[in-house]
């Protein structure tokens, strides 16, 4: 196998993986849990944005700490930062 060849394979290899990767998590959003209801959980949890180093547990334990499945499928999670002035 040379190069060109090589390199050809790669990249069907990569978009292939791309396309199907793409395309799987809809289908199972949709098959999985058709019980559960979004707008029936509102999730919140206030953090001290001045000790915040930007590692993302902040989300992991808000999931934790509301019983949020852990499934890749749930991610709603983001943080919004406010600046409240006195």
């Amino acid at each position: 196998m040379d190069r060109r060849d090589f390199l050809k394979n790669c990249c069907l290899l990569i978009s292939s993986g791309v396309i199907s990767g793409g395309l799987a998590p809809v289908g199972w959003a949709k098959t999985i849990h058709k019980d559960y209801d979004p707008a029936k959980h509102l999730y919140g949890m206030g953090i001290d944005i001045n000790k915040c180093i930007g590692c993302g547990r902040c989300m992991q334990a808000c999931k934790t700490e509301n019983d949020v499945p852990s499934d890749p499928y749930y991610f709603r999670t983001w943080v919004e930062r406010y600046v409240i002035k006195a």
